[in-house]
């Protein structure tokens, strides 16, 4: 939304997505890639170099000191990449708990209450 309440179009240009209100990169003075601060389309989803992957942002990923973790009986769904990129080698959930391959750290060993 613009700030005059009009509504902006959104549209992709060599990859790239952009609208009429921004100004062109300035690629003749900078050369590729454009500031990081540009959005743009890959595998038709929407990216910017200035935000980690989203697939990645769990509550406690990259939380690269974290060892343990007591997850009350009451959790009933841990989601993907929770506890990614951290310390954990062992956790313990409720039998119903729901959770994914990456809620965890590769090798983590799950137990059940």
């Amino acid at each position: 939304m613009r700030g005059d309440g009009m509504a902006t179009t959104w549209h992709v240009i060599d990859n790239r997505l952009t609208h009429d209100d921004l100004p062109e990169p300035p690629t003749a003075l900078m050369g590729e890639p454009y500031p990081l601060f540009w959005w743009y389309v890959e595998n038709n989803r929407l990216k910017t170099s200035i935000l980690p992957d989203p697939t990645i942002m769990g509550t406690f990923a990259n939380c690269t000191n974290l060892e343990t973790v007591d997850i009350p009986e009451t959790v009933m769904e841990i989601a993907d990449y929770t506890f990614w990129n951290t310390k954990l080698t062992s956790v313990k959930i409720h039998p119903n708990c729901v959770f994914y391959e990456h809620s965890f750290p590769t090798g983590c060993v799950i137990r059940f209450y």
